[in-house]
């Protein structure tokens, strides 16, 4: 399991590419969205999840 300094190296840069164009994809994103949770399946529990109790 030993890798080349030379793969090594290469794995490094291309993972830093693309976590540059990962940063910038966040620091541009805008959109405020909310969270919608449904409560659904059998059994009980449904409504006191939703209630808050």
């Amino acid at each position: 399991m030993n890798e080349s300094p030379e793969k090594d190296q290469r794995h490094r840069e291309r993972m830093e590419r693309k976590k540059a164009v990962v940063d910038e994809k966040i620091a541009q994103a805008r959109d405020e969205r909310g969270v919608l949770l449904v409560h659904s399946g059998n059994g009980k529990g449904k409504s006191s999840s939703a209630f808050g109790m």
